[in-house]
């Protein structure tokens, strides 16, 4: 049976999926997320020695430096990378290694390579670094075997390899997940109407457009309108009302999401700056009606995903009332469920162990 992996790294997260086949054991987690942040390991060796911390995380090699990655990588509010040529950054290796560690991890077996890798780009990427992102994904990749599996691989990493890479536009894996219902049922992929697929990221607002499957690329657009665009302002803005200067992005997006900012040992109402972020999203909204004309173009569906799909929904069924828009509640992890099925597709069908 063939193995799998869908990997989704952006900006804000890094998700991976596969199959719940692969992990023997059915309490075993089928995906992993976490955000797309590292820290420098300054002493590896310690690090990775045994009763030296519980923090979910893992210690990555590349290039010659080490950094923690996983769900807990850093306590401190470490900055996310937001450059355009990120897919060729060491980081982003680092988190592919990172993603490879936790399905280690989850299956309980240490293998050298799997048959199918999956990974994503932004619309605005994709024509001009597939291949770059392709030729990064076949690389031999150095992951951290995990601490209870060390004995039984005799070494603390592996050399890991895909032996196909497949790189597909990000929101065509939500695309695909969107029609996951009707193909389980028995159907076949549907090839009437329209589907628009709305997907902001962390740095970028991407849609894609698709007549059933088949993308209609020259209608496809992406602009700086992603969720790093609505943590600036509101970091600006509290941050003059705090007087303490603009704060932190990974620190109002934490205090967004719960609603107090932890500020110098005290707590900080945050709730008054959701007010900020509803109006900087309907503006991103409404930049978006200016590129995408709904008049000219017959959508019959509309999906909205991705991790800041949350901070878009009320704006644009406020501003497209006449259009069910479907939203699901863990909509960061839709791009990698769908690129796991599109892996499958490709491999015809046949997964896991």
């Amino acid at each position: 049976m063939k193995k799998i992996i869908g990997l989704d790294i952006g900006y804000g997260n890094t998700k991976a999926v596969w199959s719940a086949s692969d992990t023997g054991n059915p309490d075993s987690r089928a995906e992993v997320c976490f955000p797309s942040v590292l820290a420098p390991c300054h002493n590896p060796a310690l690090a990775k020695m045994d009763g030296m911390g519980s923090r979910d995380r893992t210690v990555v090699e590349i290039d010659g430096k080490s950094y923690f990655v996983g769900r807990e990588a850093s306590v401190a509010d470490t900055l996310r990378i937001l450059d355009p040529e990120f897919i060729h950054r060491p980081e982003y290796r680092a988190f592919m290694a990172g993603a490879f560690h936790y399905y280690f991890k989850a299956t309980g077996s240490v293998v050298q390579s799997i048959d199918m890798l999956v990974l994503g780009l932004p619309v605005s990427a994709f024509q001009g670094k597939r291949g770059d992102l392709k030729a990064i994904g076949s690389r031999v990749h150095r992951v951290p075997v995990p601490k209870a599996l060390q004995r039984l691989a005799e070494r603390d990493t592996v050399d890991f390899v895909a032996k196909k890479v497949l790189v597909v536009p990000q929101p065509f894996g939500a695309l695909r997940l969107a029609m996951e219902k009707q193909i389980a049922g028995g159907g076949d992929l549907p090839d009437d109407g329209l589907t628009l697929v709305i997907d902001p990221g962390f740095c970028t607002l991407d849609w894609f457009l698709a007549e059933g499957m088949a993308p209609q690329f020259e209608l496809c657009g992406s602009f700086n309108g992603g969720v790093s665009q609505i943590l600036r302002e509101v970091a600006h803005s509290a941050g003059l009302t705090l007087g303490t200067g603009d704060l932190n992005l990974v620190a109002v997006e934490r205090a967004l999401a719960s609603g107090v900012l932890k500020l110098g040992g005290r707590s900080v109402d945050f709730s008054p700056y959701q007010a900020i972020a509803r109006s900087v999203a309907m503006n991103v909204v409404d930049e978006f009606l200016l590129n995408f004309n709904f008049l000219k173009i017959g959508v019959s569906r509309i999906v909205l995903a991705g991790g800041g799909a949350a901070h878009y929904v009320d704006a644009l069924r406020q501003r497209l009332p006449d259009f069910e828009i479907s939203a699901a509640a863990d909509s960061v992890m839709d791009n990698a469920r769908g690129f796991y099925l599109i892996g499958k597709d490709a491999m015809g069908g046949e997964v896991g162990d």
